[in-house]
């Protein structure tokens, strides 16, 4: 078969045609394989299983050969482990697709465009007189399978309505056998795909492998099974089961038992798998409790996925124990580890998890952590394989075609078709070619005159070479050019040598408003061209135009006056610049303005500080707020600002005074004391002989003396003295009610007179 690529290099130029997938890989709307390879190397399925194979005694020179579906039923769900270990099995070349329904039952061209899980579940279901795979039974295969690239379409295994517990392609798949030494031998199962197909259960499940068969259920050992070259396509998954029976249940290979399994080279896509009862995503590969096998070299042998594409479903198994897929597996040194990632391309969240055991179910560490190597996630950016892929087995085993990266051993021989000018591959069978179909080549100089192809590894012959004389220019030689139309290999033989560019400085120029700028450059006098640098040996395609140079219309340009000070134009409305190329009016910034526009004033103090313009008309009004709290000596004043320029002043709003009263006199008699007539201020209570409230008077200046009666001055007669003093007043001895009624008919008198303000 012809070499596909050459080294992890070619897989780069690969990157452009990845972009197109890109878009794909998120719409669902490519196939991953070929709907059909060879459509003629088809057989159907009756519902029935053989009782022996097409030929072969089972050694690996001379393995069983299976032409038939009901041989591969046979293979699959009719002999056990015992009869099968150490056996080999192959699907003969003669058949390239089984559709695992009568062909009576089934549209083939229906069956083979189906593009997703979902769709597969409703055209099969829908399907009258379909055979149901689990209705077989089971046994623990423990041999080796060879698929030899054989897609298997339409399987429809019902275990929920069988009641079967182990659903898969293979219903229970054991590890192997041991040498001499008590190393075990693992199988292997390589080179199958399984697409658009259906599958339920009561427990265990996986679209290759239904159960991993260790001794404790009948199987041979706790053994190894290297799956390798397979993929799993819009296959329809469904079981349900406790959070134990959960973990036993994947999308390429079920768990639950002591089995290892080594998963490379796999492609899983557009699947639906889910534990109804649970609610929860399975996961591609199930858990397991093994700590690791001892393989026949003797070295300790854990569960891994190695390079595989994943899409639409978690490698992680993050939903099972926060754990992804084994919970107890051990390294040479006995430390507790997780299951293996490396180079897998997935558009899951990549990261490592730390694994937890709530159900009690096996010894799971709570604190270790899976290993993971060049998990790469595909985003809605792009297909990330130019880092992700590049170690992947692209030589041997995948295929990049039109329909995106397809696993070769589903395919006939890739051929390819190489000429001077153009490689293609393409598969022998179906004609499904590479990317991009018909390529050029990509040339790449390994060696002084020697050209290959980074691709298909072409080395250019030069057999088509034109020659020509070039009389040169600034740095090219004149002489006689050789040049091969392909690669584009030049000879030259000199006649003279090129003497450079004769270069002149032009400094950049911001232009204005009616002139384009340009950045600096450099002009050579000789061949009249244009330069971004000062090379004078710089190729005459590093010439630029104008327009590359050009950096677009300048700003306007202010005015100056005669000192050099900008010319400002301002009236009551604001103020303006004015351009010296075109007379508009422009802003302080250089941007041009409507004629009828301005710049606003930027006051300070009523004085525009960017113009000078002092607003001297101002348009005053009351801001409400209070500047000074007036009294009977102080104007209290309310704060003003002008609309126009916000200047702030003030204005009195109350003047400072006296709020006078009259209080009239209030004479003496022989039993109170009098009032003089005098003023006081109603809100400073200070009080005045004045009706101006100019002259302050005191209450003791105010006091007229009682009239004594006549004889009052003569001591009273021995035996007739009055010692009763109560109810008198204490500086005239008189009686206080007649004080009190004194008091009240002068305040009756008072006369109010009060300042208007």
């Amino acid at each position: 078969m012809t070499r596909l690529f050459k080294n992890s290099k070619q897989v780069l130029a690969f990157v452009f045609a990845f972009a197109v997938l890109a878009v794909s890989l998120f719409t669902g709307s490519i196939a991953i394989e070929a709907d059909a390879c060879d459509v003629s190397k088809i057989d159907y399925w009756d519902g029935t299983k053989a009782s022996s194979f097409a030929s072969g005694t089972g050694t690996e020179a001379d393995p069983y050969i299976i032409k038939t579906a009901e041989q591969l039923a046979y293979c699959c769900t009719g002999i056990n482990a015992a009869n099968s270990t150490g056996k080999f099995y192959k699907v003969d070349d003669s058949v390239k697709i089984f559709v695992m329904q009568p062909e009576s039952v089934v549209d083939l061209q229906t069956l083979l465009a189906l593009d997703s899980a979902e769709a597969t579940k409703d055209y099969l279901a829908g399907l009258s007189g379909k055979k149901d795979w689990s209705s077989l039974g089971a046994s623990g295969f423990n041999g080796n399978f060879d698929g030899n690239g054989v897609t298997i379409y339409g399987i429809w295994a019902d275990g929920l309505t069988t009641n079967k517990s182990d659903v898969g392609l293979f219903p229970r798949y054991d590890g192997g056998y041991k040498d001499g030494n008590g190393n075990v031998v693992g199988n292997v199962c390589k080179n199958v795909a399984v697409r658009n197909s259906y599958f339920t259960s009561t427990r265990r499940i996986g679209v290759i492998s239904g159960a991993s068969w260790g001794p404790n259920y009948d199987g041979k050992i706790n053994g190894i099974v290297y799956y390798d070259t397979i993929a799993v396509v819009n296959c329809y998954l469904s079981a349900v089961g406790s959070i134990n029976y959960y973990g036993e249940q994947g999308i390429v290979v079920d768990g639950g038992a002591e089995d290892v399994s080594i998963l490379s080279n796999i492609l899983v896509r557009g699947n639906y798998a889910y534990n109804t009862e649970q609610n929860k995503n399975m996961g591609v590969l199930a858990a397991s409790n093994n700590n690791g096998v001892m393989d026949d070299s003797g070295k300790l042998v854990k569960a891994s996925i190695t390079n595989a594409i994943i899409l639409g479903s978690d490698p992680f198994r993050r939903e099972y124990y926060s754990d992804p897929v084994f919970y107890n597996a051990k390294d040479e040194n006995g430390n507790t580890v997780r299951t293996f990632f490396n180079n897998v391309i997935t558009d899951m969240p990549a990261g490592k998890v730390t694994a937890t055991n709530p159900s009690g179910w096996g010894t799971a560490s709570t604190t270790a952590e899976f290993a993971e190597t060049n998990v790469k996630q595909v985003t809605d950016t792009g297909f990330a394989f130019q880092a992700a892929a590049s170690n992947l087995d692209w030589e041997n085993t995948w295929f990049m075609s039109e329909n995106g990266p397809e696993l070769r051993a589903f395919h006939g021989a890739i051929s390819s078709t190489i000429d001077a000018e153009t490689h293609v591959w393409e598969c022998e069978d179906c004609g499904l070619k590479s990317a991009g179909g018909v390529a050029d080549h990509e040339w790449v100089e390994e060696s002084a005159g020697v050209f290959e192809c980074s691709v298909c590894d072409y080395k250019c012959l030069h057999n088509s070479l034109n020659t020509y004389d070039d009389p040169g220019d600034c740095v090219t030689d004149p002489g006689t050019y050789t040049v091969c139309e392909y690669c584009n290999y030049t000879t030259v033989i000199p006649t003279n040598t090129a003497p450079g560019h004769d270069l002149t400085y032009v400094p950049a120029d911001p232009g204005h408003c009616e002139k384009e700028g340009h950045t600096e450059y450099w002009y050579c006098e000789e061949c009249e061209n244009k330069f971004t640098s000062d090379d004078v040996m710089a190729p005459m395609s590093a010439a630029v135009t104008d327009a590359d140079l050009s950096t677009g219309l300048g700003t306007h340009l202010k005015d100056k006056d005669g000192e050099g000070n900008y010319i400002v134009m301002y009236d009551e409305n604001g103020h303006w610049f004015v351009c010296s190329i075109d007379n508009g009016r422009i802003d302080h910034d250089s941007n041009a303005l409507a004629d009828d526009e301005v710049e606003k004033h930027n006051y300070s103090n009523a004085v525009c500080i960017d113009c000078g313009y002092e607003c001297k008309d101002h348009d005053y009004e009351l801001t409400g707020k209070m500047a000074v709290s007036g009294d009977c000596y102080t104007d209290e004043e309310m704060e003003i600002k002008c609309n126009i320029c916000g200047n702030k002043s003030t204005v009195v709003s109350d003047p400072a005074g006296h709020d006078i009263v009259k209080v009239d006199e209030v004479p003496a008699n022989d039993r109170m004391e009098g009032t003089k007539a005098h003023y006081t201020c109603e809100t400073c209570h200070l009080i005045y002989s004045d009706a101006e409230g100019k002259v302050p008077v005191t209450k003791a200046a105010l006091v007229i003396p009682k009239v004594l009666p006549a004889g009052y001055e003569t001591p009273p007669t021995i035996g007739n003295e009055n010692t009763d003093t109560s109810g008198k007043s204490p500086s005239t001895g008189d009686n206080l009610a007649s004080v009190v009624a004194m008091a009240t008919l002068a305040g009756a008198a008072i006369v109010f007179a009060r300042k208007v303000r």
